[in-house]
């Protein structure tokens, strides 16, 4: 004896004027119903994706903040030494009457000529840093979208 199920599913069936018709309909619906599976997997693929850009961007960011902190630094340390071989300059020139030894002069120039390289090198970072993190956060944002 067939379940009631079975019974209604073929009452259907015979009830179906165009009987190919409408499994070829039943087809593209399953094949479109399997298909979606398809595309959450490729949305899943994405996320994943800018996950691992993100998780990148964050490494870059850090180095590149790490880098504009010992660039800082450094920068920090030039300026120092340069002052200070100014101040020493100045003062071997208020001893000297006005005139400054050549070898403060030199120190002098020399660690203003460092302060002024390393200027060029310090905007780099600063800019390398600023495009990381703005990488970072757009990737952020993706992500959080």
């Amino acid at each position: 004896m067939a379940s009631d199920q079975t019974s209604y599913a073929i009452e259907i069936a015979a009830s179906m004027p165009e009987g190919d018709a409408t499994i070829a309909e039943l087809d593209r619906l399953t094949a479109s119903l399997l298909g979606g599976g398809k595309n959450a997997d490729h949305f899943q693929a994405a996320i994943k994706q800018v996950g691992a850009s993100l998780a990148a961007a964050e490494k870059a960011a850090a180095t590149a903040n790490a880098a504009l902190a010992a660039g800082t630094a450094e920068y920090s340390l030039l300026e120092r030494a340069a002052l200070q071989a100014s101040k020493a300059a100045e003062k071997a020139a208020l001893k000297n009457g006005g005139v400054v030894p050549e070898d403060l002069a030199a120190k002098a120039t020399t660690a203003n000529a460092a302060v002024q390289a390393f200027a060029g090198t310090l905007k780099k970072l600063e800019a390398d840093a600023g495009a990381a993190n703005a990488n970072e956060a757009k990737l952020g944002r993706t992500f959080a979208n």
